[in-house]
């Protein structure tokens, strides 16, 4: 299965913090998630040893962020809802046209399948 390698990946599933965490190493292994929801304030976020949203945080709070469900701390039961998405986001991006010997400007390549540089003085040549 191929991820959204720019994260962010609609549309996504609301999964229990706690839930997440218990099966981190499992049933979410290959999973990113990309918001948290406060449900209720009673314990902090922690996601790779770092405090995101304090134990007072009222509920509805929400926080952007890309995660690997494996770095989120151990979580209160109902405290916290991840957004998340299945994505082993290991697959490589790879092109519908076959790379020839050689292509090293993508002459053999369609307007719609070659690399865009953002930037350098016209190095998209």
């Amino acid at each position: 299965m191929s991820g959204n390698f720019g994260g962010n990946s609609i549309p996504t599933t609301p999964v229990d913090a706690n839930v997440l965490v218990a099966g981190a190493s499992t049933t979410y292994k290959d999973w990113k998630c990309t918001k948290i929801v406060t449900n209720r304030g009673t314990a902090p976020f922690v996601y790779n040893g770092v405090t995101v949203l304090p134990s007072t945080s009222p509920a509805g709070t929400s926080v952007d962020l890309i995660m690997n469900p494996s770095l989120v701390g151990a979580i209160v039961v109902d405290a916290y809802t991840l957004l998340c998405y299945p994505c082993s986001c290991e697959n490589p991006v790879v092109s519908p046209v076959l790379i020839t010997s050689g292509d090293t400007n993508y002459q053999n390549y369609g307007p719609n399948n070659k690399p865009i540089i953002i930037g350098g003085g016209g190095l998209n040549s």
